[in-house]
């Protein structure tokens, strides 16, 4: 066929009008509306922990609160601070927070209780009274975990408790001395006396 006769133009048109049909329009899908917003819950401000409201005690109560204090100030007097439990101060001071968790009195007395023991220890140390002490020594360090002076006052407990072990071997006690080295060294496990005072003892056995 010539380029320009009417047979191959004819063929010409219909190739195209063909290729038009053959491609296929991209149909863009809109996206799909978005859902109504759920409305946002309101946040609600944390309401501040509020003090147990005071309620008035009954006159039973504020008897047993009053013989609860009384009962916490001689057992704080006598050293006993923690000890014998369900007796000592702290319990007994307790127990009346538990009742009247606003009573000033009770408040004053656990706060004081650790000056008391310490100054209960010097008396006890000062006057020999080494098992109190070291019961108001072990109080102490319930009762103030944390504080330095601790291992101080376990030293010097440990000495006084050596001091009387020595006593007691010059007098012949051997029984007695053992029992007191066996205090120092449950308090000062390292402490240089011990080693020497051991050896005079098995010595003297």
């Amino acid at each position: 066929l010539a380029p320009d006769s009417p047979d191959l133009n004819t063929i010409r048109a219909q190739l195209q009008d063909d290729g038009g049909g053959d491609v296929a329009a991209t149909a863009v899908v809109p996206p799909p509306a978005a859902s109504a917003a759920m409305p946002a819950t309101p946040i609600r401000a944390s309401t501040p922990t509020q003090a147990p409201p005071v309620t008035a005690l009954s006159p039973t109560q504020q008897a047993q609160v009053t013989q609860w204090l009384q009962q916490a100030g001689a057992a704080a007097a006598a050293g006993q601070i923690m000890l014998p439990p369900g007796a000592s101060a702290y319990d007994r001071y307790r127990q009346v927070l538990a009742m009247d968790p606003h009573n000033a009195a009770a408040q004053a007395g656990l706060q004081g209780l650790p000056a008391t023991a310490r100054q209960a220890l010097v008396v006890a140390m000062g006057s020999g009274q080494l098992g109190q002490a070291e019961g108001l020594l072990a109080s102490l360090g319930q009762l103030q975990p944390g504080d330095a002076s601790l291992g101080v006052m376990r030293e010097q407990l440990a000495n006084a408790w050596i001091d009387q072990a020595i006593q007691q071997l010059d007098a012949g006690d051997k029984p007695g001395c053992a029992q007191a080295l066996h205090h120092a060294r449950q308090l000062s496990p390292g402490n240089p006396r011990l080693p020497g005072l051991y050896a005079h003892l098995n010595a003297a056995r």
